[in-house]
């Protein structure tokens, strides 16, 4: 097979290493979907992988429209990409199915007086760690709740932070789990780490991402401290680091 990418930036490195490449319009115009349509059709394209978070949801969207020209698109349902967007609706899920994870509240659920100190402070939209703050008292956290954009207030939970690559099949059926440790972050990145056989976190995400019903490869953050595993977030899309479970063992290139 070949690997054809697009971006909308002639310099994005992406586009050297694939076999084919084309620059396509940004996703907020409305011949985005229609040109990536056509891409597929004229180069025979059989499956259709989206790796931005921006965009996730428009492909779930039109995952139809594909798959009546045979293309498939690995992206999960839009209520799945919905939940998952939206920080506070995913510790609603997670709350509801007793999936451990730091309480959450919004901006009119918090009483800065009374938060037991440090909390963190983060967009209940976006990815990576922009705006995203570790708050020490009162006076930061009401200037932190104003700063930023709809923002939720999280219990800071310490310990480790691992981030896990799952794959799951287009039934939801989870194939592969790979639990690795974020050594060093930047822009909320991973940058180094190692792949950890831990069957706790292992088995923990593969009952999660059932629960939930996501399709393809994604990627879930937590932390563990001590014995307890904590669910953070989920991105439904390869992440930045998964090229180590890959080298690990878990080829889920291949699979897909």
């Amino acid at each position: 097979g070949k690997v054809i990418s697009v971006d909308i930036n002639p310099l994005s490195a992406g586009l050297y290493v694939s076999d084919e490449s084309s620059i396509v319009p940004p996703s907020t115009d409305p011949s985005f979907i229609p040109k990536i349509l056509k891409i597929c059709k004229d180069k025979y394209i059989s499956l259709l992988i989206p790796t931005r978070s921006q965009e996730l949801l428009l492909f779930a969207e039109n995952k139809g429209r594909f798959e009546e020209q045979g293309i498939k698109v690995l992206v999960s349902d839009p209520e799945v990409v919905n939940i998952c967007i939206d920080k506070y609706r995913f510790f609603q899920f997670l709350i509801k199915n007793d999936i451990p994870t730091p309480e959450t509240f919004l901006l009119g659920e918090v009483s800065p007086s009374s938060m037991n100190f440090p909390v963190i402070v983060k967009p209940r939209y976006g990815s990576g760690s922009k705006d995203m703050f570790k708050v020490e008292n009162v006076e930061e956290l009401e200037f932190f709740m104003k700063y930023i954009p709809d923002p939720i207030v999280q219990e800071y939970v310490g310990g480790k932070e691992y981030t896990v690559d799952l794959l799951s099949d287009f039934d939801g059926n989870v194939l592969v789990v790979v639990p690795r440790e974020r050594i060093f972050i930047f822009g909320g990145e991973s940058f180094k780490g190692r792949t950890v056989k831990d069957y706790e976190i292992i088995n923990s995400a593969k009952s999660l991402a059932e629960r939930l019903g996501t399709i393809g490869h994604i990627t879930i953050q937590g932390k563990k401290d001590g014995d307890a595993f904590k669910f953070l977030e989920l991105n439904p899309r390869f992440g930045g680091g998964a090229a180590l479970g890959i080298a690990a063992g878990a080829n889920t290139p291949g699979l897909i």
